[in-house]
């Protein structure tokens, strides 16, 4: 009988601590429903605030706009390099062909009675080692009929008229205009080509560190930063408040290298769809 009533006790003592479990489970559930849909709510908020930010929306252009930017400016970098190129070229050409005719004109006239050469051995020295330059006839003794002797004669001759050279290119001579005119027009309209697009690299390199500054401004704002912010206004910091503005502030105008940043990447899409 009194085994009965003891295992009678143990029971109930048993179905209480189950029961006690239960509630407290019940708690439990109910405690971290509630804090998971404070979180969720929290997270739905912070999401919507980020996604619908200035910031958010203006770093969606800044990021491949800087991405077209350095295609933009590598690309008018090579277009600067082509155009010195040949500017140089041309300089080089047109100051190759001034030389060239005046040695002419010097040889023709003045080597064949100076010098005893001849006429015809004049022209066969132009022929076989001429290079457009007076020095190239140090070499004439390589051309038959041009003894020691008659190579002592032209070197000699060659110290008056390359000692004279440079004076006389200054000078007015035979072809010069013509020659001047030809090459002229070509050296500045390459020029003016030439300053234009560094005008339009210096300009791209403008827009670009304007584009970097603001993107690592903007970068230092996360999705973490807005769900920190809720519920709690004074963590919204400095960054905080310049990412809700983003480039600029939306009753202000856009800065003038924004808007030449849009119409680059517009003409840019233009292009890729041609």
């Amino acid at each position: 009988m009194i085994m009965s009533n003891v295992f009678a006790i143990q029971d109930g003592i048993n179905d209480l601590q189950i029961k006690d479990i239960f509630v407290i489970i019940i708690l439990i559930l109910m405690l971290l429903s509630r804090r998971i849909g404070i979180f969720l709510q929290t997270y739905s908020i912070a999401y919507r605030d980020f996604h619908n930010a200035r910031g958010t929306k203006h770093l969606e252009i800044l990021t491949p706009g800087l991405a077209i930017l350095r295609t933009k400016y590598l690309q008018k970098e090579m277009e600067i390099n082509e155009l010195s190129r040949s500017l140089e070229h041309l300089r080089t050409e047109k100051e190759h062909k001034l030389v060239d005719t005046l040695s002419k004109q010097i040889i023709l006239e003045n080597l064949p009675d100076a010098t005893g050469i001849g006429e015809k051995l004049t022209e066969k020295i132009l022929e076989e080692i001429y290079d457009g330059t007076l020095r190239s006839l140090h070499g004439a003794f390589r051309v038959n009929g041009v003894g020691e002797s008659k190579q002592d004669g032209i070197n000699d001759w060659l110290k008056v008229w390359e000692h004279k050279f440079t004076e006389l290119l200054d000078q007015e001579f035979q072809g010069k205009k013509e020659i001047i005119q030809k090459y002229e027009d070509r050296i500045i309209d390459n020029s003016t080509q030439l300053k234009k697009a560094d005008r339009e690299l210096q300009k791209l390199k403008h827009i670009g560190i304007q584009t970097r500054a603001i993107q690592k401004s903007l970068n230092e704002v996360t999705f973490q930063s807005f769900v920190q912010s809720i519920g709690n206004e004074g963590r919204k910091d400095m960054n905080m408040k310049k990412y809700l503005l983003g480039v600029h502030p939306e009753w202000e105008p856009a800065p003038e290298w924004f808007i030449l940043l849009l119409k680059i990447m517009e003409k840019e899409l233009k292009e890729d769809g041609e």
